[in-house]
């Protein structure tokens, strides 16, 4: 059921809209209670979806899901950068306090003691929280209010050379080594490697959210699972079959290729991705479908992770029991006034999937 409030967003409100949800549930379920929490997060996602009415992007599992709960259609982000939204989106806490914008680790300092993490609160509750993959920024940002210490496949594995090729193996084909930034020492933008799901992140972070899902299910206690993963974040990079998924020729351009009459000189194109080797002019036509078709591919690829872990929730017999929230942190311009990237205030930077589905609730 496609649901047009509008919604800006902290998870505070997402996770009242989630316990709300659950008692309208009561009637179907046992003991409410006691419901899960499945938590998926991706990077930089906006709603380019299927179900959001995209035709030519394929993203059957998020559409699956879609059609099994109930779809925000205007979700917005309080800031479009990832650690900031991150930090604000957990907390419940404005970015800009008190009267400063706030990065991603402050909300773990001194500045702000009643900035209180979500997994916090569900782990102050009863619930075994588990925190796998790029949920908070940094690792080290709120994790004593896990229940684990939270899991990455790389560990020490971003930090400000994150993307130096190839500290962290995010590059798979030998041929984007012959391709650096000489200013960044980083990899070309994209890549389409013929290799498996798991070679890179998202892949890896799939299998270790369904493990935790086999082994939490012997716990006596509900869970709140959180699955942060990377893609479609630059760069784009992602198994050589989701690429083959597209015809580039056949990917449509934005419609609304031209600045804004009045639009403050301030608001410009982030210079994101040009941190990243083989970028051409972002203006340019041809780049611009290049760039649409990684993004495209990543999304299929991370669809299909989401899947397999929606998959193991049911194999397990856990979606009867469990909440699911799937959402970006925040979003992102694929040509639309000829920028490419996110950091502006502009629609597409802000606006983010938003799907929620309870066990038992009628649509």
């Amino acid at each position: 059921m496609k649901n047009a409030i509008s919604v800006k967003y902290t998870l505070l409100c997402g996770t009242a809209c989630c316990m709300a949800s659950a008692v309208q549930a009561q009637r179907n379920v046992s003991d409410v209670s006691k419901m899960n929490v499945l938590f998926l997060m991706a990077d930089d996602m906006r709603p380019e979806l299927g179900c959001y009415g995209v035709e030519a992007v394929k993203t059957p599992n998020m559409d699956r899901l879609a059609s099994s709960g109930v779809l925000f259609q205007n979700a917005y982000c309080n800031v479009p950068v990832s650690g900031a939204s991150r930090a604000s989106l957990l907390t419940g806490v404005y970015p800009h306090y008190p009267d400063r914008f706030v990065n991603f680790s402050a909300y773990a300092s001194k500045d702000c003691p009643e900035a209180i993490p979500l997994s916090g609160w569900f782990t102050k509750n009863g619930y075994h929280t588990v925190s796998d993959g790029k949920v908070f920024h940094h690792m080290s940002d709120h994790a004593a209010s896990w229940s684990e210490p939270p899991y990455r496949n790389h560990p020490d594995g971003y930090d400000v050379y994150w993307a130096e090729y190839n500290k962290w193996e995010l590059w798979m084909n030998s041929e984007s080594g012959k391709t650096i930034n000489p200013k960044t020492m980083r990899g070309p933008f994209c890549e389409s490697a013929d290799v498996p799901d798991t070679a890179y992140d998202d892949g890896k972070l799939a299998e270790r959210a369904i493990r935790d899902l086999r082994r939490m299910k012997e716990m006596n206690k509900p869970f709140f699972l959180a699955c942060g993963f990377w893609k479609p974040h630059l760069p784009f990079n992602a198994p050589k079959k989701y690429w083959d998924l597209y015809k580039r020729e056949e990917i449509p351009l934005a419609s609304n290729r031209f600045r804004p009459e009045g639009l403050p000189e301030q608001v410009r194109n982030s210079s994101e991705i040009y941190a990243y080797a083989r970028v051409a002019d972002t203006g340019d036509a041809d780049f611009q479908r290049e760039v649409k078709h990684g993004y495209y591919a990543c999304l299929s690829y991370v669809d299909a992770q989401i899947g397999k872990v929606l998959d193991a929730l049911d194999e397990l017999g856990l979606a009867e029991n469990t909440i699911v929230v799937l959402l970006g942190d925040h979003g992102w311009n694929l040509g639309e006034h000829d920028f490419v990237g996110k950091h502006n205030l502009m629609d597409r930077s802000t606006h983010v999937p938003l799907i929620i589905r309870v066990p038992g609730m009628k649509k």
